[in-house]
């Protein structure tokens, strides 16, 4: 599990990366254009497959309230999420991935 923790914080680090760069911070999307910002930064450069990428991001916003995925998106680097935020994520990546896996 410690590589799926480590693919966590990757991604984290990655995610406030790319809504640092948007024109918007999180805050000012509505949660349809969150979530698909945040599917977009996990597919762009290959790091996960779309159905990967859309499954971990349902997971994020079904089990963090709407601030938590605002810190995470504006996350500059993997410190600024929260240790909840990373244990939701590493769950979520892990479930989604290993369902992909087993179809």
């Amino acid at each position: 599990m410690k590589t799926n923790r480590f693919l966590a914080l990757v991604l984290v680090a990655g995610l406030g990366v790319s809504a640092a760069a948007c024109s918007q911070s999180a805050e000012d999307l509505s949660d349809e254009e969150l979530r698909s910002e945040l599917i977009d930064v996990l597919t762009e450069d290959g790091t996960l497959e779309a159905a990967d990428a859309e499954c971990t991001i349902d997971f994020l916003f079904e089990n963090l309230d709407r601030d938590s995925l605002n810190q995470l998106a504006n996350a500059e680097t993997e410190a600024d999420a929260s240790p909840e935020q990373v244990e939701v994520l590493t769950e979520g990546l892990t479930g989604c991935l290993t369902a992909g896996l087993t179809e």
